[in-house]
């Protein structure tokens, strides 16, 4: 081990766009193997959100002086669909399972069952006037509420509403529209939500 170089703990694998320009500047540690037996001495964090990094986490490790995060992950995928039923049978295809439902079932969130690399999809049957197809695309962030304000700080992107949560969710969102008219959201889960359990 080159003690020389800043002992970075990385929740890979990193691309080699990443990882090319940190080479002989860095030593990258990997995320689990790291948390399971620390070193004496870590630098920095460089994660993308996913495995969540929590105070206890970083209490464990000696001497940490950064915390980045490169990137946003995503939090859903919205799918208005035309048989609820039938396009669960086929995501479960994928290992795709029912996570829960709201609005009297009309509204169905599937997961892989991966705490540390979620994948979520929403699936809404279709009602009187909408489009088949993907109703928004939701980022996964760290704050809504923050990311919103930096968002209009830069400028250029008009929200449709104050990040709010969204009590069935349990997730604090914000929305806008991209230039072709996609809706776009920013979420956290913040709370439980009143889920209820898919029959």
């Amino acid at each position: 081990m080159n003690n020389q170089l800043p002992l970075v703990v990385a929740d890979g694998p990193l691309a080699d766009n990443i990882t090319g320009p940190m080479a002989g500047r860095v030593q990258i540690l990997p995320w689990h193997e790291t948390f399971a037996n620390p070193p004496e001495h870590v630098d920095a964090v460089y994660t993308y959100g996913h495995p969540t990094l929590t105070g206890e986490m970083m209490d464990r490790l000696a001497g940490l002086r950064v915390i980045s995060n490169y990137g946003v992950g995503v939090d859903h995928i919205d799918i208005i669909v035309s048989d609820l039923e039938r396009s669960i049978e086929y995501y479960r295809k994928y290992g795709m399972h029912p996570e829960g439902t709201v609005d009297d079932g009309e509204t169905v969130f599937l997961w892989n069952g991966d705490e540390d690399s979620p994948v979520r999809i929403e699936l809404h049957k279709q009602q009187e006037g909408q489009t088949l197809g993907i109703d928004h695309l939701s980022f996964l962030v760290e704050d809504p509420k923050d990311a919103q304000k930096e968002i209009e700080f830069v400028g250029g992107v008009e929200f449709l509403f104050e990040p709010f949560e969204n009590q069935q969710s349990g997730r604090t969102i914000s929305n806008s529209y991209d230039p072709d008219g996609v809706q776009i959201q920013m979420a956290r889960k913040t709370s439980p939500g009143t889920y209820k359990n898919w029959e």
